[in-house]
């Protein structure tokens, strides 16, 4: 909970990741990463990973199960 109140409060802090999609940064928090997606009001959580899954194939994974591809 903490590491998702200093994304929010601290947007550009976390790594650009547009391999997933336009605007999306990443964040490690422990042993997960937080996807998200900065805007003017605050964040989109996007996903949270395990960091000993494929972050790809999870990314790839995720998309089919919710219907988007």
């Amino acid at each position: 909970m903490e590491t998702l109140l200093t994304i929010s409060e601290h947007p550009r802090a976390g790594v650009v990741a547009d391999q997933f999609g336009a605007s999306v940064r990443r964040f490690p928090a422990g042993k997960y990463m937080v996807y998200y997606r900065p805007y003017s009001k605050g964040i989109e959580v996007l996903h949270v990973f395990h960091c000993a899954r494929n972050q790809k194939k999870a990314w790839k994974e995720s998309r089919i199960t919710s219907g988007r591809r």
